[in-house]
């Protein structure tokens, strides 16, 4: 079902790299041509990955920076981490058969947490956090009492970046029973909330960022059609994910041959195509399949307003 094609401690000092306090905004003086932006997708990250899997596999992604929140921290993590998308997906598939989430009442509720931190250190490499540092990978938080969205964009190590991605993805009660949990010494939760309860973009249009392409199910309109099924079939039977995943391909192929194309020419060198990594070439997409308007310039929204440090 999974034919793989992909190419390949903290202590005080630790924390001081890592920085104490969340930033706020941080001037940058020169923009950045193209932002990747994940929001968070539930367990449709399966989806994310296989767009990742996707657009690594035709594109050079190394210089483009990442952004995401909840799911969109996991697959930013993964890529900028150096992991291979379509082997984490597979092992993903594989820990919610091992920690018995489809024949659980309540689902992944309550055990979300200790599987996705196992998912984590399982495919992340050791290297992960030198990837991920200075401004490769920036991670949104929701910090509270104000619900104010921060960026964490230095990792001190692996540990450090697990840390940063569970903290980014808390949904209090569901992924376990802690209201909230700690990142940089402050109180925060899940940092796709205003995604969640309002669609908001602003989040993932930051100043900093020219254009910022967002990858999303949520704008697949094949897996807004068929969105009723995977609830019913729910998305973590065995075989859904994996369905999941070639979707998520399916719309990046569309989308790296239409609306995002020029946007990645520009800054993801394009890759040779031997037609050995499977995939084959994508089919014209008709306009009831297209992907919808996912390109969008730099807004200085919430995100830019919290900024990222980039060298």
């Amino acid at each position: 079902m999974w034919q793989h094609t992909c190419g390949g401690h903290t202590g005080a000092r630790a924390r001081a790299r890592a920085g104490v306090l969340l930033p706020r905004l941080a001037h940058q003086s020169e923009k950045v041509k193209l932002l990747l932006s994940w929001p968070g997708a539930g367990v449709l990250v399966f989806w994310q990955l296989g767009a990742l899997h996707e657009l690594q596999r035709t594109h050079d992604l190394s210089g483009v920076p990442m952004l995401g929140s909840s799911s969109g921290a996991l697959v930013t993590a993964l890529a900028k981490g150096g992991a291979c998308a379509q082997a984490a997906a597979a092992h993903g598939e594989a820990l919610l058969q091992e920690f018995g989430v489809p024949r659980r009442a309540m689902g992944l509720i309550g055990i979300l947490g200790r599987l996705t931190r196992r998912w984590l250190c399982d495919a992340l490499p050791e290297h992960a956090a030198d990837g991920c540092t200075g401004g490769a990978a920036t991670l949104l938080v929701t910090t509270l009492p104000l619900l104010r969205t921060r960026p964490v964009n230095t990792f001190a190590s692996r540990d450090d970046l697990i840390s940063c991605v569970m903290a980014s993805s808390h949904v209090p009660l569901v992924v376990d029973p802690r209201p909230f949990v700690f990142a940089r010494w402050r109180p925060v939760i899940d940092g796709g909330i205003w995604w969640l309860l309002r669609r908001s973009t602003a989040e993932y249009t930051p100043a900093f960022a020219e254009r910022s392409l967002l990858v999303t199910p949520f704008h697949d309109p094949r897996v807004l059609k068929e969105l009723h099924l995977f609830r019913r079939m729910r998305p973590t039977d065995f075989g859904v994910p994996a369905e999941l995943f070639e979707l998520g391909r399916e719309y990046a192929r569309q989308l790296a041959s239409g609306q995002g194309a020029e946007a990645l020419a520009h800054v993801a060198r394009p890759l040779p195509q031997g037609g050995a990594s499977g995939g084959g070439g994508a089919a014209a997409a008709s306009p009831s399949s297209a992907p919808q308007p996912v390109l969008l310039p730099g807004g200085g929204g919430a995100a830019g307003a919290a900024g990222v440090a980039l060298p």
